[in-house]
């Protein structure tokens, strides 16, 4: 993962499983009935804190109550 700012973050293949969902989801939305309960909520808190520590930036990602998460900026896979 490359920040705005250019910075890279070494990604688990967890990491990239929830990003690689929001990017080939309708709207980058994923929706809480699709995975297992609290998969996706463990998942996404883990990405969100491991961005926070090593780039001091927070991740766009909305919960969207009753249906999941939206991530609410433009991903570009390389």
């Amino acid at each position: 993962m490359v920040s705005p700012e250019g910075r890279r973050l070494d990604l688990s293949s967890g990491d990239e499983a929830i990003l690689a969902a929001f990017a080939e989801s309708f709207e980058g939305l994923i929706l809480d009935h699709d995975y297992p309960r609290g998969d996706v909520r463990t998942a996404i808190s883990r990405l969100r804190r491991k961005v926070r520590r090593n780039t001091g930036l927070e991740l766009p990602i909305q919960n969207i109550w009753g249906r999941g998460y939206r991530f609410d900026a433009p991903l570009i896979r390389t």
